[in-house]
């Protein structure tokens, strides 16, 4: 996120001008547009960064299942599909508790 075009825009708006009403107010609108496009760019680039854990997050969730298999599946059952679902729990598991982390860090930032 180092090069970002509303960054010139912000450099821009500290230079003192003649004041005009409708000046103003257009760029107090066009300043809440900026950090709108600003929230929504580090938004995508954090999802982006994150793809690539998504897929280490899965492949370790399946080792903790796999050594763990004998206790989650009893002697009768299918283990791919008892794999499926374990994985699947564990995956919705680590992802409310980063939900839960992340509420409360926005609450505590408010």
């Amino acid at each position: 996120m180092t090069v970002d075009s509303t960054f010139e825009f912000e450099k821009r708006r500290n230079r003192p001008v003649r004041y005009n009403r409708e000046l103003m107010g257009a760029t107090l609108r066009a300043m809440k547009k900026v950090s709108a496009v600003q929230a929504k760019r580090q938004e995508l680039f954090f999802k982006m960064r994150m793809r690539a854990h998504k897929g280490m997050q899965r492949e370790q969730v399946r080792a903790v299942i796999k050594k763990g298999m004998d206790i989650l599946v009893p002697a009768g059952a299918n283990r791919e599909k008892a794999l499926a679902n374990a994985t699947k729990n564990q995956i919705a598991k680590q992802k409310a508790q980063k939900e839960n982390k992340a509420r409360l860090a926005e609450k505590m930032s408010n």
